[in-house]
């Protein structure tokens, strides 16, 4: 259950408590917060916890990406097949609700 805690934890929110939350499982840390704070160091040792830290982009991979779009060597339609106008919101919404394989992103063209 959930007291059990979680064995595996992506920390996304760079928050202070969320981390030291979720520290006590395997830990990726995706969020950026502070630069410093307080951090469960006896936890780490003496549970032999493992901890990754890792971050989406960085401010070199937008023109990386760019240049892969602009060239021709990634298409990008694939990426998000499942495109709605948005008058068809409800629709979109209920395809991502309904939880089908496949299915994990969907597209609303703006007005």
């Amino acid at each position: 259950g959930l007291s059990d805690g979680a064995g595996v934890v992506l920390e996304c929110s760079g928050a202070e408590p969320c981390v030291q939350l979720g520290i006590y499982a395997a830990f990726v840390q995706a969020g950026m917060g502070k630069e410093t704070f307080n951090f469960p160091t006896t936890a780490v040792c003496t549970r032999g916890l493992v901890i990754k830290g890792s971050i989406r982009y960085l401010i070199s991979c937008y023109q990386a990406a760019i240049d892969l779009i602009s060239s021709s060597q990634i298409t990008m339609k694939p990426l998000i097949p499942n495109r709605f106008k948005f008058e068809e919101s409800e629709q979109a919404f209920e395809l991502v609700k309904a939880g089908r394989q496949n299915v994990f992103k969907v597209m609303i063209a703006g007005i």
